[in-house]
């Protein structure tokens, strides 16, 4: 670059960091005998065009070509199922590969499969504490690596119903079918509800629960 085109390189640089239209742009310019070359990016088509003019502007200036890229800023939706993908991957009990996410106007919809219930269950709490989320419609499917025979579960289930003391196992009846748990009877009050679901959801083999339970 001879000392012509060094001085208005420099002139061309001015003018792009006077531009207040050009604030939020990254833009750089090589020149060849008066003859300038624009690089980087702006954040619009207008944005663009602006860049050209204004370089234009520069007396000296014989020609101007634009290498300049358009840099979109992602939409909020965007924005939100990125977070949302990023702290999926930060919880290694989750396989992330496994799940796609999908975004419209806050509306989060989870598709995909998980190998236990209870990993749905997360994915559906990390999902429902970021903030943004308006709706969710988790449609997780629950795929164990094995088949799980549903009489097991059942009595899985009702061996640790025996252990809460709020809950009368005489009180209560696991019906499990094809993994998906049916709980019926009652229990003295919404703790030992809560506790029943619980304890089913994270059961083995468990694809679903169904509580059917009365508080009574």
């Amino acid at each position: 670059m001879n000392k012509t085109d060094e001085q208005l390189k420099e002139k061309i640089l001015e003018q792009l960091s006077w531009d207040v239209r050009l604030e939020e742009a990254q833009i750089g310019a090589e020149v060849s005998k008066s003859r300038v070359r624009l690089y980087g990016w702006v954040t619009s088509l207008e944005q663009l065009m602006d860049a050209e003019l204004s370089v234009f502007r520069v007396r000296g200036v014989k020609e101007v070509e634009s290498d300049l890229k358009i840099k979109v800023a992602p939409s909020p939706d965007e924005q939100l199922k990125n977070f949302i993908e990023q702290t999926l991957t930060s919880h290694s009990e989750i396989d992330e590969r496994e799940i796609v996410i999908t975004v419209e106007d806050g509306v989060i919809s989870i598709d995909g499969t998980v190998d236990a219930l209870w990993k749905k269950d997360r994915v559906q709490s990390i999902v429902s504490s970021t903030s943004g989320v308006a709706v969710i419609i988790n449609r997780l499917t629950v795929a164990s690596s094995q088949k799980n025979d549903d009489k097991l579960i059942a009595q899985d289930i009702e061996q640790q119903f025996e252990k809460i003391p709020e809950i009368d196992p005489k009180e209560t009846t696991v019906i499990v079918t094809d993994g998906v748990v049916e709980l019926r009877g009652k229990v003295p009050f919404l703790p030992a509800w809560l506790h029943a679901e619980f304890l089913a959801r994270h059961t083995k083999g468990v694809k679903d629960v169904i509580n059917n339970l009365l508080i009574s």
